[in-house]
């Protein structure tokens, strides 16, 4: 027994020879070659959320026109984007026609008249490229070979008159126009009424939310308004509530402007 003891201390001993050799004799640990400096910059952010919500926008509607023919409406035409010369609608079938002007036309125009409205008219005719003689506001055979020339074209009675009603006069164009809500296929005009309106003044842009979401949307939020290809970056404005209860938050430009920019054509 003390032999095999003996035996078994020695090849303890042995083994653990054998292994501090190998820690001290074995293949020394390469040292890690020097690549450079790694840098980091390191921001402070806060992990927040997204809302997807509808924005409105709203601009006034001022009237510019009114009708001043008496029937009914056969036709309406397109008040998206109006140029001179467009048809706006349709009263028995004759064409109610724009052109620019801020001198509302108040008689029937033919040969022999002169006048303010004439200029419009002889302007108009112009732009059409159915005149080519002098704007002067003098009606007489030059201009009315030129509105023989614009009924013809739109297959109506030639007649070379203008009368009351025909055209009507609309500060600025290209608009975007809008009717009343009488100017409808089969509604009936007696005339006088106003029913050609345009936009103007300021844009306004904001949103409308439940109490809920509201408290969701802190006076720091970011804001980007979303429109076809546009993207507008927007600043939450004051707040208020409307009679519903909810919350309704003014938008403006980052710097206090329009949040559309110099983009607000795009805009339906």
């Amino acid at each position: 027994m003390r032999w095999l003891a003996a035996a078994v201390a020695l090849v303890v001993v042995g083994a653990l020879g054998f292994w501090a050799g190998q820690q001290t004799w074995g293949s020394p640990v390469a040292e890690p070659e020097h690549v450079g400096d790694v840098i980091y910059e390191v921001a402070e952010a806060t992990v927040g959320r997204s809302l997807s919500l509808n924005v409105t926008v709203d601009q006034p509607l001022v009237p510019v026109a009114a009708n001043g023919l008496a029937g009914t409406v056969t036709s309406v035409g397109t008040t998206d984007q109006v140029d001179v010369g467009d048809v706006l609608y349709a009263v028995d079938t004759m064409p109610v026609r724009a052109v620019v002007g801020q001198t509302p036309f108040w008689r029937d125009l033919r040969s022999g008249l002169d006048g303010a409205d004439v200029v419009q008219l002889q302007e108009a005719l112009t732009q059409l490229d159915f005149y080519a003689g002098p704007v002067d506001g003098r009606f007489r055979w030059s201009t009315e070979l030129a509105v023989r020339a614009w009924q013809d074209s739109l297959d109506i009675a030639v007649d070379g008159q203008v009368r009351l009603g025909e055209v009507v006069a609309v500060p600025e164009l290209p608009a975007r126009l809008r009717l009343a809500e009488e100017v409808i296929t089969g509604g009936r005009l007696a005339g006088g009424e106003q029913v050609v309106f345009a936009s103007s003044g300021e844009i306004d842009f904001h949103l409308t939310v439940s109490p809920e979401q509201a408290r969701m949307i802190p006076a720091e939020t970011v804001v980007r308004v979303a429109h076809e290809d546009h993207v507008w970056e927007a600043t939450i404005g004051e707040s208020g509530s409307d009679d519903g209860g909810n919350m309704r938050f003014d938008l403006h430009g980052p710097e206090g402007g329009l949040v559309c920019g110099e983009e607000c054509d795009a805009l339906p």
